[in-house]
């Protein structure tokens, strides 16, 4: 697979934000196909653990999930700590999930 050959990223960390579909569904398959563990983050937790699943099956990697609104800061400092918590630390952040805030 070109991105083995290219890319390794054996037991390293990423944290995708709006993991579960689209841009960073890709995202998360990429990283794990390349070694890495990855932490998916979504507001659709439903979703989230579905791509999970469907990313352990193709790639044997440790994918996990949790529920993430990245306008709320309790909830995007809980899913650092239970990326941290999980994998021990982070190296790699994908920031993918859209939103923002006005002034």
């Amino acid at each position: 697979m070109i991105t083995q050959s290219l890319l390794s990223l054996t037991d390293k960390t990423a944290l995708v934000t709006g993991g579960a579909a689209g841009i960073g569904k890709a995202s998360a398959l990429i990283l794990a196909q390349a070694g890495a563990n990855v932490m998916i983050a979504d507001l659709n937790l439903e979703a989230a653990e579905h791509t999970a699943e469907e990313i352990k099956k193709l790639t044997g990697r440790n994918i996990e999930y949790v529920a993430c609104n990245i306008l709320q800061d309790d909830q995007l400092v809980n899913a650092v700590n239970k990326t941290i918590e999980t994998f021990g630390q982070i190296h790699i952040l994908v920031n993918n999930a859209g939103g923002g805030r006005w002034p």
